[in-house]
């Protein structure tokens, strides 16, 4: 509904991180009834993938889930969207850093009084693998983890040398497309890459302007990532709520 979309705009601000980057946040509240704080049902968060932002959750995940009683944020990583950039960085983070990023996000969700269950948190492809090392690092209470196409913790090498195998061709195509961002001037190359054959051409070409400009910087440093990998199994799940489904 305009409505609800237009709250949401209205709830887009900056968090700021420990370090002083400001990221860019949308937070909505439930569109339906609120309920009472003994029921209060645990808030979503949601972290983008490579050359996203908050943009691709506000399209339909957030009122979705705000139209069933959830809080959600959706947080747009350093270097992508609105968010600010570390002076002098040549990518947008590390794992590490990003990681410790989105657990900010994830505490600053629950609120000041840490009452209520902790939230839930979705991660889509390499947002997926910063959502894996956030819990992995144990620092932040979750209710859940909810991996969307995610990378794995073993990161995307062995994934790549599949695609390769399968499909050369179309492998050297999309790697090309990723390396380049062609698919930000491209909205052919976009629909490959990123939406099904169903979608209008008018929405991936909106959708292709806004990942042009959704990424000053790239994501992560695939060299670099190397060392950060694998991400290590939780010791013990960071988790004292007892909704972990969604129940929708």
């Amino acid at each position: 509904p305009r409505e609800s979309r237009r709250a949401r705009r209205r709830a887009r601000a900056a968090f700021t991180t420990s370090d002083g980057v400001e990221l860019e946040v949308a937070r909505a509240s439930p569109t339906t009834t609120a309920p009472t704080p003994t029921s209060r049902r645990a808030p979503l968060v949601f972290v983008h993938g490579s050359y996203h932002a908050a943009w691709c959750y506000e399209e339909h995940f957030a009122g979705y889930f705000n139209a069933r009683g959830r809080e959600t944020t959706s947080v747009s990583l350093r270097g992508h969207g609105a968010s600010g950039t570390t002076p002098g960085a040549a990518t947008a983070g590390t794992l590490a850093s990003h990681a410790r990023d989105v657990g900010e996000v994830v505490r600053s969700a629950r609120g000041d009084e840490d009452e209520g269950p902790a939230p839930v948190v979705f991660g889509h492809s390499f947002g997926g693998l910063v959502a894996q090392k956030m819990v992995a690092d144990g620092d932040v209470e979750v209710s859940g983890l909810g991996l969307l196409a995610s990378v794995p913790p073993s990161g995307n090498g062995e994934m790549v040398k599949r695609f390769l195998k399968r499909d050369l061709w179309a492998s050297l195509k999309i790697t090309y497309a990723f390396i380049t961002k062609a698919f930000g001037t491209n909205p052919r190359l976009c629909r490959e890459c990123f939406f099904s054959p169903s979608l209008s051409d008018e929405d991936v070409a909106r959708f292709a302007a806004k990942i042009n400009a959704s990424s000053e910087l790239r994501m992560l440093d695939l060299k670099a990532l190397k060392e950060e990998l694998p991400v290590q199994k939780p010791r013990s799940f960071p988790c004292k709520s007892s909704e972990v489904s969604l129940r929708i």
